[in-house]
């Protein structure tokens, strides 16, 4: 739940994970590349909560927390792309 709301963390994943599509499909490297980081920093503290805090590590966000990781490489590789290239 998100402090401490009715409002369960997966409903914030999946607007994250909206907002990243569509960045990415209009082509907003930079927009996108600042949202991953955001992502990964979130990513990072809750598997922080998980391990430490909770003591259980769930296989659906681990899944999760990967697609972000991954979506933080792919934003900044073309991010750097941009830079070489420009």
């Amino acid at each position: 739940m998100i402090a401490g709301s009715a409002l369960p963390t997966s409903a914030a994943g999946i607007v994250w994970f909206t907002i990243s599509g569509g960045l990415a499909l209009f082509r907003r490297r930079r927009a996108l590349l600042a949202w991953a980081s955001i992502g990964l920093v979130t990513a990072l503290f809750l598997v922080y909560v998980e391990i430490v805090q909770l003591g259980a590590v769930c296989i659906w966000c681990t899944a999760a927390h990967a697609m972000v990781l991954l979506i933080f490489l792919v934003a900044l590789t073309r991010s750097e792309g941009d830079r070489v290239s420009t």
